[in-house]
């Protein structure tokens, strides 16, 4: 011993420089502290972390809190599982309520290798996920892996090294089975993940299969298993431990190459190891009563090599529990718990120290390349052969062994053994230069091995309906050598089908190996045709004529009936079934339904007439149908330029789809004269309008040109000998139409039908009219014809009879007007008497005017009588007098009026020279009571007067003349107007 602590340790890791970090805990009831500690080689304490919890002290909960330490990358992580609360350094707090027995989270946290806290995360949802394992990889990435509370599946998490969710794969069990992943292992030479997994097929604890699964890390996807069975009924751990404190069914790994992985782990009863069978030293194998197995893993293979297993001289049960396992350089460190009040390790004996019902710690180191002794045996050795034993690594040999067993030979031999001599087999090895040791191998004497297939997987037999299997196949036993199958299953085969044989394999000495054979017996192929086929009725198909390819066509009628005359005509509707025949085999029927098709016969009347004079042929008679064919009453073929004959019968085949009816129409014909009973019509007739066409129907004249019209067809033509039918515009005057009418036998007659369409007389007179006079009135002109040599007859409402009267009536006046040829047109005008409205006012506006009528209306204007307009505006009048004159539409005169545009002089000389002596306002005797003022320019009132009549002024006030000067007017005219401005007088001296 180089150091001690004295401290509870729970776990500890080492790192590459053989720091030591250890993982303990400390405390009372519910209130815990989980201790982190890092030593130095030497056992100096370099720091120490705390974690703290508060919680229940349920021995298997404390057991696990402190769980795992890794180290990755100079970091630690601390894993483990918790229930209620747990505090990181007050930095990170988890709380987790109680929520059902065993259940609890899972977490993980990380620091420096200097002790500095960098984070931690929970995991698991602490109900249905029974945390089971933690592992980690050279990145320091996590696995946890989980069970389902209700056996479903279980599921593998991986998080990073910074404790975030990378994956989660979840695998679930088959019905009615349990798999449980107990342990994680991470291969750091050949970078693969490892489970230990505890499979059950019924979920009961009993036959329990133990699996070495390995996984991808990246993906987690299963790469292959190992399966070996423990016959275990040991407790499956519920959670991160179980309710015993030792660990059970859990298994161990290490390794120090890519190569080679050890394992060490636990069974009871027996184990069968790659053909090793292992059984237990246990006295009374009981629920709990296990022996410790060490066994190396070919990697490559992945199979299993053992080595030795815990044996024991007191025959006392006891549970021995392994736990962490550690590799280096060559040694493995293997340790865990045992009760045996000793216990035997690879012929290494530990005794128990503290009595038969307390549990020991142990720690046993295996020399991988161990050069001090071996021991060997061809373990199992059958009954009635030889044990060898071997011995290396020393001089000289003391062996010892069951039935009294002892020799001094290196290699000694036991012939013909019994079950007598199974047991342990002890070599005590000394010898010059070499350390003395005392090493034991275990023999079975018996047959427990099961025989070895000579054919791994059988290979699937193929046949036909002859098949017999004539190939037993064979295995290898350890004993017995060479044995022969044996098969409850039939070895021969007819029906078409898939069959499994299952072969036994039975020593003779209760090892028995199952193993089955798959048969397919092939049916022979059905013959190829299509499941329906369709033929003509009147081809008279057979049963050669059906398509099919077969080898050795056998026919079935509907009732299994077999049809050997192959000439057999097929029927309509009905099925037929062939099979195809090789080798003495048939195949399956193959059914074909068969359908004869047989169109209707064309329709058409059975009797038909023909007028002779049309030469009719077959191609005239009229049949409905499609691809017709002619026969005469002898069946034979007739074209259709065969002329008819009187009486005589013919008969139509229709063929539809490529088949010709075998049912025919027949039609008698009748051949008569040409000869119709038609005649020439004419007629004549006004037209409805006053237009020069009218649209007549060609139809209703069929009647007029023969009788029973509905029996012929009628060809008419217009004077351009354009065919028309139906609705056809006729013109004034004569319209000619050739007819030719011809009868359903071809006989025909040309006639002609002759329609003169008379025009129907027009006019102009108005609708209304108005007279301004009783006596004058207002003429009323009903118009004349348009052809003088058909004049117009007129017959007025007045009695009158001329073309023209004069209406002075306020009435409706109405006239009839006829033509030679009898077309009549009436016409009515309403004759008012004019309402005549007066000039109520001419606005002038500078040069322009707007006249004002006392009443709205339609009017006419003029200022020369000559020249009228409708509008009431006249504009750019030069200045002057002007009469308006105002008349309605009906030439009635309402009157006139005198208006002015002034043009005033702007100067004048009074000087009685007789050349403008005077100031004269022209046209303002048209505006009596007009005002006149002229002012001075001191404002003195010269002249202020109305006239009545012309205004003219000599330049005087009062009587005398005014001087010189400019003087100031200003006329109001009695229409409203103001005419303002400046005079001046100039007086010649």
């Amino acid at each position: 011993m180089l150091w001690k602590k004295p401290i509870q340790n729970e776990t500890f890791t080492v790192d590459s420089s053989d720091n030591i970090y250890t993982y303990n805990i400390e405390g009372v009831y519910q209130d815990y502290t989980f201790k982190i500690r890092k030593y130095n080689p030497v056992g100096n304490l370099l720091w120490e972390k705390s974690i703290l919890y508060k919680g229940p002290n349920t021995t298997w909960l404390l057991g696990n809190i402190p769980r795992h330490l890794f180290i990755r990358n100079n970091r630690l992580y601390v894993a483990g599982v918790y229930r209620y609360d747990l505090n990181f350094e007050n930095k990170v707090v988890f709380h987790f309520d109680y929520w059902g027995y065993s259940r609890a989270r899972a977490f993980v946290a990380s620091y420096t290798t200097d002790g500095d806290f960098i984070d931690a995360k929970e995991f698991g949802d602490g109900k249905t996920e029974l945390i089971q394992n933690f592992e980690a990889d050279n990145d320091g990435n996590m696995f946890i892996t989980y069970g389902d509370v209700n056996s479903k599946s279980y599921k593998i998490h991986k998080i990073d090294a910074n404790l975030q969710d990378l994956l989660v794969k979840t695998f679930t069990n088959s019905t009615g089975s349990m798999r449980v992943p107990t342990v994680l292992h991470f291969n750091k030479y050949n970078s693969k993940l490892y489970s230990y997994d505890v499979s059950i097929p019924n979920i009961t604890i009993y036959n329990q299969q133990a699996i070495i699964t390995e996984y991808n890390p990246n993906t987690l996807d299963i790469i292959r298993s190992l399966n070996f069975n423990n016959n275990s009924t040991l407790q499956i751990p519920s959670d991160e431990g179980n309710n015993n404190p030792l660990f059970l069914n859990r298994m161990y790994f290490t390794e120090e190459n890519a190569n080679d992985m050890f394992a060490f782990g636990q069974f009871r009863e027996s184990l069968d190891l790659n053909g090793v069978k292992l059984v237990s030293y246990q006295a009374h194998p009981g629920y709990y009563s296990t022996d410790l197995v060490f066994f190396k893993i070919d990697i490559n293979s992945l199979t299993p090599q053992f080595i030795f297993q815990s044996t024991t001289t007191d025959g006392y049960n006891s549970i021995n529990a392994p736990k962490e396992i550690m590799m280096k350089d060559g040694r493995i460190f293997l340790t865990g718990n045992f009760n045996y009040k000793k216990m035997l390790l690879n012929g290494t004996v530990i005794n128990n120290n503290s009595g038969n019902d307390d549990a020991d710690a142990f720690l046993f180191r295996y020399d991988v390349n161990n050069t001090i002794g071996t021991l060997q045996s061809n373990s199992p050795v059958c009954i009635g052969k030889d044990i060898e034993l071997t011995a290396s690594g020393g001089t000289s040999y003391l062996w010892s062994g069951p039935n009294n067993f002892s020799s001094t030979l290196q290699n000694p031999k036991i012939l013909n053994v019994t079950t007598a001599n199974s047991g342990d087999y002890s070599c005590l090895i000394t010898g010059s230069g070499s350390c003395a040791g005392k090493f034991t191998t275990n023999v079975v004497v018996g047959d427990y091995i099961k025989p070895v297939p000579d054919i791994v997987n059988l290979p699937k037999i193929t046949g036909d309906c002859k098949t017999v299997i004539t190939t037993i196949p064979t295995a290898t036993d350890n004993c017995k050598g060479k044995i022969s199958a044996t098969t409850s299953n039939p070895l021969t085969y007819s029906l078409p089908g898939n069959y499994t044989i299952t072969w036994k394999y039975d020593d003779g000495n209760g090892n028995i190996e199952i193993q089955t054979q798959q048969i397919e017996i092939t049916q022979q192929p059905l013959p190829v045709a299509a499941s329906s086929q369709s033929f003509c009725k009147i081809d008279n198909k057979r049963i050669s004529d059906i398509a099919v390819t077969a080898t050795n066509p056998k026919w079935y009628d509907a009732s299994g009936n077999v049809i050997s005359d192959l000439s057999t005509v097929l029927l309509d509707n009905t099925k037929y079934y062939v099979t195809q025949n090789s080798n003495g085999c048939e195949s399956a029927k193959k059914e074909i339904l068969i359908t004869l098709t047989d169109p209707n016969a064309p329709s058409g009347n059975a009797l038909q007439t023909f007028c002779s004079a049309s030469y009719p042929t077959l191609k005239d008679l009229k049949v409905t149908g499609t691809g017709i064919k002619w026969y005469d009453s002898l069946g034979k073929y007739l074209p259709l330029s065969t002329s008819l004959k009187n009486n005589e019968t013919y008969f139509a085949s229709q063929t539809v789809a490529s088949c010709e009816s075998t049912n025919k129409l027949a039609i008698k014909v009748n051949i008569v004269t040409n000869y119709l009973s038609a005649s020439d019509f004419s007629d004549a007739f006004c037209n409805d309008t006053t237009a020069n066409s009218k649209t007549i129907n060609l139809d209703d004249y069929k009647k007029q040109l023969i009788g029973n019209p509905q029996d012929y067809t009628f060809d008419f033509k217009n004077s351009l000998g354009i065919s028309v039918s139906g609705s056809t515009p006729i013109y004034i005057g004569e319209n000619i139409f050739d007819v030719r009418i011809k009868s359903s036998l071809g006989c025909y007659q040309d006639i002609k039908l002759k329609l003169r369409l008379d025009r129907k007389p027009e006019s102009n007179l108005p609708a209304e009219r108005e007279f301004c006079d009783d006596i004058i009135g207002v003429i009323l002109d009903a118009g004349k014809s348009p052809d003088p040599i058909y004049p117009y007859a007129y017959s007025w409402n007045t009695g009158e009879t001329s073309q023209t009267i004069k209406a002075n009536q306020e009435k409706t006046y109405s006239v009839t007007i006829t033509t030679p040829f009898g077309c009549q047109n009436t016409y009515s005008t309403i004759v008012k008497k004019a309402k005549l409205a007066n000039i109520q006012n001419i606005l002038i506006t500078n040069n322009s005017i707007t006249v004002i009528m006392s009443e709205a209306g339609n009017y006419l204007y003029s200022l020369d009588e000559i020249n009228w307009q409708s509008s009431n505006k006249f504009e750019n009048l030069k200045n002057d007098v002007y009469t308006l004159f105002v008349k309605n539409v009906y030439d009635c005169r309402l009157g006139s009026k005198t208006f002015t545009i002034f043009s005033l002089s702007n100067i004048f000389s009074p000087n009685d020279d007789g050349s403008n002596d005077t100031w004269k306002v022209t046209g303002i005797e048209n505006y009596p009571n007009s005002q006149i003022k002229i002012v001075d320019k001191n404002g003195r009132m010269v002249v202020n007067t109305i006239t009545q009549k012309g205004f003219e002024w000599d330049g005087k006030f009062n009587g005398h003349k005014l001087p010189s000067d400019s003087y100031w007017y200003q006329i109001k005219l009695s229409d409203g107007r103001i005419l303002e401005g400046y005079v001046v007088i100039k007086n010649r001296n």
